[in-house]
């Protein structure tokens, strides 16, 4: 990350604490200021239940959690806020979810040619 990556692959055994140090992870990238939101992706629904149990129980600065320190999204919130930081969601709720944007977008452009025409 010092030297300009953009992607790190964090693999560690089951149940030594990926969850949690992802939380550290992230905590620290937006302090840095380096990245404003996370997508925090999973591929099935009981992952996406456990991860955000952890942000809003696991106390990690000055004893309070990820999720009163930031705002976070879980799995039933379609799109974020401006002020989100942490959205939860399967991969294939997020491939959805871009290519529902793409589409309205792709509508949106088509209008305004139209208008311009």
């Amino acid at each position: 990350m010092l030297a300009g990556q953009r992607r790190i692959l964090l693999a560690m055994a089951t149940g030594t604490g990926k969850t949690r140090t992802a939380i550290g992870l992230m905590v620290r990238l937006l302090k840095s200021r380096r990245f404003s939101r996370i997508p925090f992706l999973i591929d099935r629904n009981a992952l996406g239940e456990q991860a955000l149990e952890a942000v809003e129980n696991a106390p990690i600065v000055q004893f309070q959690t990820f999720a009163k320190i930031y705002d976070v999204k879980g799995m039933d919130e379609l799109f974020p806020e401006p002020e989100t930081r942490l959205q939860i969601a399967t991969i294939q709720a997020m491939i959805g979810r871009t290519l529902a944007l793409a589409t309205v977008l792709g509508d949106l452009q088509d209008a305004l040619w139209s208008e311009a025409s």
